[in-house]
This record gives structure tokens, sequence and C-alpha cells, in this order.
């Protein structure tokens, strides 16, 4: 039987759900809240079973980003994914973003640059499908990789850096469709830990 995918994503400002089966969103939902995720996400969960007929108890594993991103909507989804699984008795397929946006933007080499919030970056550099260097980056350090950097560079502040970055908003479906690929091809890289850069304040 092919994976019915609960895919959640909560790590931006972003909360978004999907039910995934054979290679596509049957239904989703999302909403940008902020940092309103807990009080958002049974409300969103509630919608996609209405709309789409399908119930928890149909799907076969939850999908859910851990990080890098906001403290709170990475603890909220791990949270509620982590509850969902074992209520259900469902795996838990956890993927970094990184993971998940290289699954998105196929390419040999990635240069990415999530904005913190906080006037530097989640970065990662990517080449030939290994991680070169990754950290909290200032956009002097993300420019100077760039300068002889040819792959993809993907980024969620266009804004800050020139012309011919790759946009990156990621949602329940990305997670998803990631985690039915990974799932086939590298299951041990799945996790159930939030994935920090920066250690994580209880305020945030």
């Amino acid at each position: 039987m092919k994976p019915l995918i609960l895919g959640i994503e909560t790590s931006s400002r972003l909360c978004s759900l999907c039910f995934w089966h054979e290679g596509r969103a049957v239904v989703y939902a999302e909403e940008n809240v902020g940092f309103g995720h807990a009080a958002t996400f049974f409300a969103l969960l509630e919608q996609i079973q209405i709309s789409s007929g399908i119930s928890l108890k149909d799907a076969t594993h939850v999908a859910v980003t851990r990080g890098p991103g906001s403290f709170t909507g990475i603890r909220v989804g791990l949270a509620i994914a982590k509850g969902l699984s074992m209520a259900g008795n469902l795996p838990l397929l956890g993927l970094t973003c990184f993971e998940v946006a290289r699954h998105k933007f196929p390419s040999d080499s990635h240069l990415f640059a999530f904005d913190t919030k906080r006037n530097d970056f989640y970065g990662a550099l990517y080449e030939g499908g290994n991680c070169l260097s990754m950290g909290i980056w200032t956009k002097d350090d993300v420019l100077k990789r760039l300068e002889m950097f040819k792959g993809s560079f993907v980024t969620d502040a266009g804004a800050s850096f020139p012309e011919g970055s790759v946009d990156l908003t990621l949602t329940a479906q990305d997670v998803a469709s990631a985690a039915c690929d990974v799932l086939h091809h590298s299951p041990t890289i799945f996790s159930q830990d939030p994935f920090y850069l920066r250690p994580p304040k209880v305020y945030e």
C-alpha cells in the first residue's frame, strides 16, 4: 500500500498541513499565523479532514520539519507530530528544512540562506550531496560564498540579495513529498529531534 502521509510545516510563519498520497497533495490548508501555530493547527487539521473525507486513522505516516527556523513553530510542530504519531502508532518522518528544500529544488549544488528575523541567516552549503558548511551567517557571509558559487542559491529573503536567487517558501506539500521520496531511498536520515543552529530561548 502506498503511504498516505500527513504533512506538517510550522518552522516559519506559515502553519501548513496536507494529506499526501500517490505523488500529490489530496488536500491541504495553510495560514500565515506568525507565532500562533498552536492556536491554528487543529482547526486546519479538522478542515482538511472534513473537506477530503480522510481521517487521521487513514494516515500511514506523519512528516514534519524539525528546523532550523522559528523555535516556537518547530516545538509546536514536532510536539503535535509526536503526539499524533504515538496515538496512531504511525512512523514519524522528521526532516530538516535544508533536506526538504534540497528535494524541492533539485541540483548538484545548493546555497541556502533562511532569514532568522535577527539580521542574519540559517545558512548551508551543499556540493554533490555533501554538506560543506552550515551555521548562522551574516549577509556578508552569504555574499562571500556567492562570489564563487555556481549552483542554486535558495533563500526566503530575496530582497536582501542580488538577482538570481530562487524564492523559498516551504509548505506541508514540500515536506510530505520529500518524506515520501526519502522513505524509499534514505529512510535512516529521519529524526524526531529538533534541529537548531542557535540555542533556543524559552520566550521565542
